[in-house]
């Protein structure tokens, strides 16, 4: 037998998979009779961790070659500047326990289900272009940790060098300088439920 969890129940009929708790099926007892004779296959998960991390990186820069051949003796002198730009976000979950419960239908408890009378109005009111979904899974998580962290680094750089071959005589010497600078902030929030 499938059990009603809160609002969400294993064989409803939804049509927003981020919002099951909204089903457009009925909930008479002949529209779930068929469902409900279905066998949920638990499974039990402990000391589960699942992380999700995103960055994204960005050094647009610029150079330059100027007063070449300018001053007697000193060869090219080059410079180069830009920004550094970078940012990164982490979201980690860690349980206890997850309990998941799950059906699994075959054809014909599908076709009963989308044939429902509530799930075929309310596909006709929309002219035939809603999607529809069945629940036939949930997950419960128990002693559920949440940790969300996200940085933010901004930075610039410049630098700037001559090649001084042409004033030693033909040995290979190149000088500069450079300064790279940058500010780094970050946040987090770490909830247990």
């Amino acid at each position: 037998m499938c059990p009603q969890i809160g609002l969400i129940a294993l064989g409803n009929i939804i049509t927003d998979p981020r919002s099951p708790e909204i089903a457009i099926s009925s909930s008479t007892p002949t529209a779930t009779a068929t469902i409900q004779k279905l066998k949920v296959h638990e499974a039990v998960e402990l000391g589960q961790t699942r992380t999700l991390d995103n960055g994204v990186t960005a050094q647009p820069s610029i150079w330059a070659k100027f007063f070449s051949g300018l001053v007697p003796g000193l060869g090219d002198i080059r410079g180069e500047a830009g920004v550094r730009a970078a940012s990164r976000s982490t979201s980690s979950y860690a349980f206890e326990k997850i309990v998941t419960r799950e059906i699994f239908p075959d054809r014909e408890t599908v076709r009963a289900a989308f044939g429902d009378e509530q799930v075929q109005q309310s596909i006709k009111k929309r002219h035939w272009q809603l999607s529809v979904f069945m629940v036939t899974g949930v997950q419960i998580a128990y002693g559920a940790e949440v940790l969300l962290a996200r940085a933010r680094e901004r930075g610039v750089y410049v630098q700037t060098g001559v090649d001084l071959t042409a004033a030693t005589g033909g040995v290979p010497v190149s000088v500069g300088a450079g300064l790279d600078a940058s500010a780094t902030r970050s946040q987090s929030l770490s909830t247990k439920y």
